[in-house]
């Protein structure tokens, strides 16, 4: 068992990886949680960086 938090993103218009793998990624991790960014396709840093910049720091806001 993983004894670390972890946080995904997944896109909702993902058509290589989909949202299904980050979801199960998620929850091999005791706080595993998935931010769901719409209107994205594969690679939400440079497609929606605010939307994944805010969801990063408020992962990394509540861990140390």
């Amino acid at each position: 068992m993983i004894d670390r938090s972890a946080a995904g993103s997944a896109c909702s218009q993902d058509c290589l990886t989909g949202v299904r793998p980050v979801k199960a990624l998620a929850r091999l991790f005791p706080n595993g949680d998935v931010v769901l960014i719409d209107q994205c396709g594969h690679c939400p840093r440079v497609e929606r960086p605010a939307e994944f910049r805010r969801a990063a720091d408020t992962f990394l806001g509540g861990h140390d």
